[in-house]
């Protein structure tokens, strides 16, 4: 339903959408799908959206660079 309303506000986001490899929309429909809030899953569908327009899907579900450095700079600071 998110992913339906986010993609008519994209030029040509159905038509962009059907293009793309059943793996990639099983993905990205699941990601959407997972939170219990609709306004995250909104904001999931709009991140999608707005990917799929600028021809960076994969990037959409991809943790931020910064997740990772974090979790480096957490991971060398505590001892094993």
């Amino acid at each position: 339903m998110e992913l339906v309303a986010a993609l008519a506000c994209v030029e040509d986001g159905p038509q962009l959408w059907e293009r793309q490899c059943e793996d990639m929309k099983e993905l990205h429909a699941r990601w959407i799908a997972e939170p219990c809030l609709a306004a995250e899953r909104r904001l999931r569908a709009e991140q999608t959206a707005f990917h799929l327009a600028h021809g960076s899907l994969p990037q959409a579900v991809q943790r931020p660079r910064w997740y990772d450095v974090v979790g480096e700079i957490l991971g060398a600071a505590i001892p094993i």
